[in-house]
């Protein structure tokens, strides 16, 4: 089987393909892509261990998706927390903002075990933590609630941010392959795996932009 045919037998991925998360109703669904290309199934997420369900068995493929889907699933969970609904009914009750921050430590040390080798995981609960460290410090007068609101907020603007630096990351590919492209067709010389279809040349600029990178 040739690298063309394995690429055409799966099905490439966006992040926005890959989860859907509503903001405004703070609701995660998350892409099994286990069942791909036949089936297209999103499965609902309200906790930190349903994403750390998701990551572990392989549902969700990536390093961005993963270190969204451990953000997202954990930010779910603490706004049902706040709202006392969704799978988190029982609310839990913290005593006060440090009792707040340690369980959201204690939540990202349980995603990183979900992919130990996934990067973007741990720099995601890197950045998270050290966000929410800060906060704690410097905002003594806050509630619990409002901290909760605080972490949302990051959240989704992590979500937004990681989305941004994909398209760009498109753009660059975009540009390359034009500049490729138009050269070879200006020095009307033939480079190994350009074909007639643009199908194939694309998914085989692909594999070429994977390899130098």
């Amino acid at each position: 089987m040739t690298i063309l045919s394995i690429l055409h037998t799966q099905k490439f991925i966006s992040l926005k393909e890959t989860l859907n998360f509503f903001f405004k109703k703070k609701k995660l669904l998350v892409l099994n892509q286990l069942l791909l290309p036949h089936e297209t199934v999103y499965e609902n997420v309200e906790t930190s261990e349903e994403g750390w369900n998701q990551i572990r068995t392989m549902k969700v493929r990536g390093a961005p998706a993963i270190a969204i889907v451990a953000t997202l699933s954990l930010a779910v969970e603490l706004y049902h927390l706040k709202k006392s609904s969704g799978s988190a009914k029982k609310k839990k009750e913290f005593s006060d903002r440090k009792d707040l921050f340690d369980f959201i430590v204690a939540k990202w040390e349980y995603l990183k075990t979900s992919r130990p080798t996934a990067v973007n995981l741990f720099d995601a609960a890197t950045k998270f933590v050290s966000f929410m460290k800060k906060e704690l410090d410097e905002s003594p007068n806050q509630s619990v609630d409002a901290m909760i609101d605080v972490y949302l907020t990051y959240a989704q603007e992590f979500l937004k941010n990681d989305i941004q630096d994909n398209l760009n990351i498109g753009k660059v590919f975009y540009l390359f392959y034009f500049i490729l492209f138009y050269f070879f067709k200006q020095e009307k010389k033939k480079i190994f795996f350009l074909k007639k279809s643009t199908e194939e040349n694309f998914y085989l600029s692909c594999v070429l932009i994977q390899m130098v990178c």
